[in-house]
């Protein structure tokens, strides 16, 4: 029975039976209930294993998202954004200054699928901004940036989000929540269910259940990150409007 408990797969599914709509909320609190438990082991014994493996998931955790205090001359200091779907509609996606003195606005904490039309102060910028949506910062990560040629208050743009292993754009909600588990949070994959995951995914493609969202806060859950994504996607099932069925969410819970 400790085996079992201990080298169990964390199933963080949203499920494909039908009807999705009546399901999905209470299936993800149930495994969410499940994973909190198992997340109570601090570690796997390496002689059932053989190997080590890592924590498994904390659900508890709260979101880690890096700061504009990791650059020299931030205009103050804010958490920087993480960035899922298509946000290519009105202003976009809201920078932050992390260089005042050479106007580098910061759009997302890693790469970008693109960026489009900037906004500056309110209105379309057209008078030379440079872009780039795989820039390597002073830490060695990669992030999307905006450069202006001159001072702003605020700075938007049109962009979309991050994009998977293949170059597609990480919108379903599965897709995000396993991004968030084993990228953002860095958790070991071995206890996350990716196989149905990915046919959850599948199941919404299909239905054309797409979200999109920026995490910009350092004082959210993961939990609370899956059950709002969970309940975001019984939404869209439900009307089958697409995204604008629901108010895109632009700050974490």
């Amino acid at each position: 029975m400790v085996r079992s408990a201990l080298t169990a797969k964390l199933k963080v599914v949203i499920p494909t039976s039908s009807p999705l709509a009546a399901a999905i909320e209470g299936k993800a609190t149930a495994v969410l209930s499940a994973a909190i438990k198992l997340s109570n082991h601090n570690a796997l014994s390496a002689s059932i294993t053989g190997e080590w493996l890592g924590d498994p998931i904390d659900l508890l955790a709260f979101l880690n998202v890096r700061t504009s205090g990791e650059f020299l001359n931030p205009e103050a200091q804010q958490p920087l954004s993480l960035v899922y779907g298509n946000w290519t509609e009105e202003k976009g996606v809201s920078c932050t200054n992390i260089d005042t003195s050479n106007n580098v606005w910061h759009l997302a904490d890693h790469a970008l699928g693109s960026i489009g039309s900037v906004f500056v102060d309110g209105s379309l910028y057209t008078s030379g901004a440079i872009i780039n949506p795989s820039y390597i910062d002073t830490t060695g990560k990669t992030i999307a940036v905006i450069i202006l040629p001159i001072k702003a208050t605020t700075v938007s743009a049109h962009c979309t989000g991050k994009l998977d292993k293949y170059g597609d754009l990480i919108e379903r909600p599965t897709s995000i929540i396993i991004d968030i588990l084993t990228k953002v949070m860095g958790f070991n994959p071995y206890f996350v269910d990716t196989g149905v995951m990915s046919k959850s995914d599948t199941y919404f493609s299909k239905n054309d259940v797409a979200l999109r969202y920026v995490f910009k806060t350092q004082n959210t859950t993961v939990k609370s990150v899956v059950e709002n994504i969970a309940a975001d996607s019984r939404s869209l099932y439900l009307n089958k409007k697409g995204l604008h069925s629901i108010k895109p969410r632009s700050v974490a819970w």
